[in-house]
């Protein structure tokens, strides 16, 4: 089962002019969103709204700390600062990032240093369009036990699975 959510401005982006998407909707709407959280089990972002929000990607709801779900990152090309949130987090919540096969020597670095952070990293193929396959992403995350995901974004992940039908 695979749920998109987005919070958009009133004309329908999914970020402001000045490219903030970092609360673009008020408290009640963030209470929703991370109520949906505690309901799925696990949530994905694309490696571009990783590094521009650096969320954190846990439920914050009181009394629902626990029902965090796996934190999932399309990021092909491995490009997420060790610095990150999701990174430094990685040791406490669940953390898997999906990136391509055949990584470069600075490649096999970042995926070592990922490693010791506490991150799964994970082998995907790549799409036609040089993003990582969404039907691959889902089989894995089937496989590992994931039967509920959240995607939270951004624009080119949604347009993906959308485009496959996979939402």
């Amino acid at each position: 089962f695979v749920t998109f959510k987005a919070a958009t401005t009133i004309d329908g982006r999914i970020a402001t002019r000045s490219h903030d998407s970092q609360w673009i909707t008020g408290p009640a709407a963030r209470q929703a969103g991370h109520l949906l959280r505690a309901t799925h089990d696990a949530i994905l972002v694309g490696a571009n709204t990783a590094m521009l929000d650096d969320p954190t990607l846990t439920c914050r709801v009181p009394g629902l700390g626990d029902r965090s779900p796996v934190r999932v990152v399309l990021d092909g090309r491995m490009r997420l600062p060790l610095t990150h949130n999701l990174v430094r987090g990685a040791c406490t919540i669940p953390t898997w990032l999906f990136a391509f096969r055949g990584a470069s020597p600075e490649g096999q670095e970042r995926h070592a240093a990922y490693l010791d952070c506490g991150l799964q990293v994970l082998d995907v193929a790549a799409d036609e369009n040089g993003h990582p396959d969404p039907r691959d992403v889902l089989r894995q995350l089937a496989d590992r036990g994931i039967t509920r995901l959240l995607i939270e974004g951004g624009g080119t992940v949604a347009a993906s699975f959308l485009a496959l039908g996979l939402i």
